[in-house]
């Protein structure tokens, strides 16, 4: 986004980064998709900046959080599996960390422990956290992270993964549970709610829809596809990277019109967070809204991770309100998860490193 000549000298603004889970521009019809799946998400584009072009670094959850926050690459990070934490010094040197030493009051909020500020190692330069892991038992999580490095590695072994699945089928508690994202929202707007908004807010939220599994609860399952194809938890988890290709293209639609209703259903949830968070901190608030990486249900290659580079899972939203903005515009240059940071950076007040 092009920053405005003076901005670095006024008041340094607020600052919320949404970021939503395995969200493809291609599948929004705020991009042009033929569903309308996100009117919410586009009314609040209306008075932002759009960037038609917008390319994740990764393709999938570590990668792309840790490209948005450090503003580095993966090559450079090193958050290059799911388990891994960025380098040490790009996360002494990250937004979060620059934000916090420049004054601001920082605060988090994840339904998704793959991208918990703590288990991706940046715990230290948030004041604030709620709940990363909702709905299951999972030893996975981010406050055992912030003293455990190792905690999501560990879960990840067999024998722990299948206590842990005992242990939810026992607390009827399945980890394939689909998270509302008013677990995430509520905390976040409580939060803000509660700071001294006197002084600049960071606040992060990550929401997990409309990652796998795709069923949305009512009303908006079968708001795209009526049939009686893949209607539960169960059978809305995709197949994934080229397993897709052995699937019926009659169930492939189905998925897609499940995933269709899940962006649809956070879609409501987001639009109706940002309104809220900024009828709060008030029109001198800047807003990012974008993706880890996107979902795919073409070329016989399903979800995302693994070798695949195709458009639907790295062409992701990106979506920039700057403070007072109300005209939104259309913008056509190319845009990746590393432009965020130094983006926000200047509008702060403060200098990014060369890393």
């Amino acid at each position: 986004a092009t920053v405005p000549a003076g901005t670095a000298a006024r008041r340094a603004p607020h600052i919320l980064l949404l970021t939503i889970d395995a969200l493809s521009a291609e599948h929004m019809s705020l991009y042009g998709a033929a569903r309308p799946t996100t009117p919410m998400l586009a009314a609040f584009a209306a008075g932002a900046d759009t960037f038609e072009h917008a390319y994740a670094n990764g393709n999938f959850t570590t990668p792309g959080v840790a490209s948005i926050l450090t503003g580095t690459r993966p090559w450079t990070h090193r958050a290059l599996q799911l388990q891994s934490w960025p380098e040490l010094a790009t996360r002494r040197e990250s937004l979060p960390a620059l934000l916090q030493r420049a004054g601001y009051q920082t605060g988090y909020v994840s339904s998704n422990a793959a991208a918990g500020a703590a288990k991706n190692g940046f715990g230290a330069y948030f004041s604030f956290a709620s709940r990363d892991r909702i709905a299951d038992l999972d030893l996975c999580t981010d406050a055992l992270s912030a003293v455990f490095k190792y905690t999501c590695p560990v879960s990840a072994m067999p024998l722990f993964a299948e206590l842990l699945s005992l242990a939810d089928d026992i607390h009827g508690r399945p980890g394939t549970g689909h998270y509302d994202p008013r677990l995430a929202t509520r905390p976040a707007l409580a939060w803000l709610q509660s700071v001294d908004r006197s002084r600049p807010v960071f606040r992060w939220v990550h929401l997990f829809p409309p990652h796998s599994p795709y069923a949305a609860p009512a009303p908006w399952l079968g708001r795209f596809d009526a049939s009686d194809e893949a209607r539960t938890l169960a059978s809305t988890e995709p197949h994934w990277n080229y397993a897709m290709g052995g699937v019926s293209p009659a169930l492939v639609q189905a998925l897609a019109g499940r995933y269709d209703e899940s962006i649809r259903y956070v879609d409501y949830f987001a639009g109706e967070f940002l309104a809220r968070a900024l009828q709060l901190l008030g029109p001198d608030t800047v807003v990012i809204v974008t993706a880890d990486h996107g979902e795919s249900f073409r070329h016989g290659y399903g979800a995302h991770t693994g070798p695949g580079l195709y458009d639907e899972i790295i062409h992701i939203p990106l979506i920039i309100k700057l403070p007072d903005q109300t005209q939104g515009r259309r913008c056509a240059p190319q845009a990746e998860q590393v432009d965020i940071a130094p983006t926000l950076a200047p509008l702060a007040g403060i200098t990014p490193p060369a890393l």
